[in-house]
Parts: C-alpha cells; sequence; structure tokens
C-alpha cells in the first residue's frame, strides 16, 4: 500500500467501525420515537420533536462517547501493526468527518421517511423542538443541557443549512473533546485524565458562548463572559479554532505515547 494512501485507509476502517457502533444509537433513537408516537395516538395534537432533531440532540454523547473509545482502542490497534502514530492520527482526523456526515445522512434519510408516514397516514401530530434549553435551577443541570440541547435542531425555525452546518460542528467538536480525554487517560493516568476534563468543561462552556448558549455555562456564570450574539461566520471560525486546537493537542499527547500490548 502506498503510504499517502495509509491514513485514508485508517480513515475509512475507523469510520466503518464506528458507522457499525451508531446503529445501536439509532436504534436507540427510533425506538423512543415509536414509544411517543404510540402515546400520541392516545392524544389529540401530540408534540414530539422529529428524528433530526433528536438526533441532534444525542449525537453529542454518542460522538463524546465514541471519541474516548477511539483513544484506546484504535491507537493501540494501528500502532501494534505497524502504523506510525502520525498515521493514525491523521486517520482518525478524518475518520471524525467521515462519521459526522454517516450520523447527518443517515438522520435526514430517516426524518424524511418519518415525515412521509405522517403525512400519508394523516397522523394528528405537531413537530416541535425538543431541544430547546429550558432554565434550571442546578447549574450542573444547566451544564449537561446544554451540551445536549440547542435550538439549532429545530428546522421548522432554522434554516436547514443552518442546522446541517450545526450538526456537523457539533459532531465534530464533541468527538474531539471524547478523544482528547480518552488520549489523557490512556497516556498519563488517572490525575491527568481528570484534569483533561476539567479542561474540557471550559473548552465546551467556550464552544457554547459561539452559539448563544448561556444557561449554565460555567463561563458566563463565574467570569460573566458573554458574546452575545456572534455572527454566524464568528462563531463557525471560532468553533473551527477550537476543534483544531484539540487537534494540536491530541496529536502532542498521542505523538510518543507508549502503546500497551
Amino acid at each position: 500500500m502506498k503510504q499517502n494512501n495509509i491514513p485514508l485507509k485508517v480513515a475509512f476502517d475507523i469510520t466503518s467501525v464506528q458507522s457499525g457502533w451508531s446503529i445501536i444509537f439509532f436504534l436507540i433513537l427510533i425506538f423512543n420515537n415509536i414509544i411517543k408516537y404510540i402515546s400520541s395516538l392516545f392524544h389529540e395534537g401530540g408534540e414530539i420533536g422529529n428524528f433530526f432533531n433528536i438526533t441532534f440532540s444525542g449525537s453529542t454523547v454518542f460522538m463524546l462517547i465514541i471519541g474516548i473509545i477511539a483513544a484506546y482502542t484504535f491507537l493501540p490497534l494501528y500502532v501494534n501493526h505497524g502504523i506510525t502514530r502520525k498515521d493514525y492520527f491523521v486517520g482518525n482526523t478524518l475518520a471524525i468527518f467521515f462519521i459526522s456526515l454517516v450520523l447527518l445522512a443517515v438522520s435526514l434519510i430517516i426524518t424524511g421517511v418519518e415525515y412521509t408516514i405522517v403525512n400519508l397516514t394523516n397522523m394528528d401530530i405537531t413537530f416541535i423542538n425538543e431541544g430547546a434549553i429550558e432554565n434550571e435551577e442546578n447549574i450542573i443541570a444547566n451544564f449537561v443541557l446544554s451540551i445536549v440541547l440547542s435550538s439549532f435542531g429545530d428546522m421548522n425555525n432554522v434554516p436547514w443549512l443552518l442546522s446541517i452546518g450545526v450538526f456537523l460542528i457539533r459532531a465534530m467538536f464533541f468527538y474531539a473533546i471524547g478523544w482528547f480525554i480518552g488520549a489523557s487517560f490512556y497516556r498519563a493516568g488517572v490525575i491527568a485524565g481528570f484534569g483533561s476534563i476539567a479542561f474540557s468543561i471550559i473548552l465546551v462552556s467556550l464552544f457554547d458562548l459561539f452559539w448563544e448558549a448561556t444557561e449554565g455555562n460555567i463561563l458566563a456564570q463565574y467570569l460573566s463572559l458573554d458574546f452575545g450574539t456572534p455572527s454566524l461566520f464568528i462563531s463557525f471560525i471560532g468553533s473551527c479554532f477550537l476543534i483544531a486546537f484539540l487537534f494540536v493537542i491530541i496529536r502532542t499527547i498521542t505523538k510518543r505515547v507508549s502503546v500497551r500490548l
């Protein structure tokens, strides 16, 4: 195999494996929505979030988890099979974009099927944004909700192209956060790992400020940091900078990490 093709091969391998993991994720969401549809049959004018809306919210947690797993699974696997740490890093970085596209494509396809079924059966359903953030008294609860929920997942009130763009940027960011946390635990152990979690909370709070999520935001709450209403250009550029910053840190962590057999 040509040297230049190795990172791409790694990317496709990782994407294939993690796409398989996403089947479980999608089955859980589908089952959840089926339960909501059944429940709506007993109530006139039922209100639920469409499948894209639900996937938009759940994808952050899914990407965070598989990012953590990636550090423990793929790094030792590829290095022990003769792949350089650099080729692994480039491949896994590309895979982040690919798996984000997979989640997006599948969610849009299922949402299209969902709307078709609802229209053909004339179901009395109103699609709402289940990702709307409601203020809670507990700052920890607000912080968790700000990670999962977002107003940008509502295609009924947000331009579809913007929803898609934010979906991708959020998915890639939270995968990178998970990868950073997993790599920190893998290389330096528990203390450094918990330190990476604390640092990640700051990065997530900063990321949320670019998208006007101030409820439960650590930086907004304790440092009174508020970006107001940044332009979409600033929001996307700022988010891409944070993702690139995470890649630099991850590359530094994994560059000479000792691989366990």
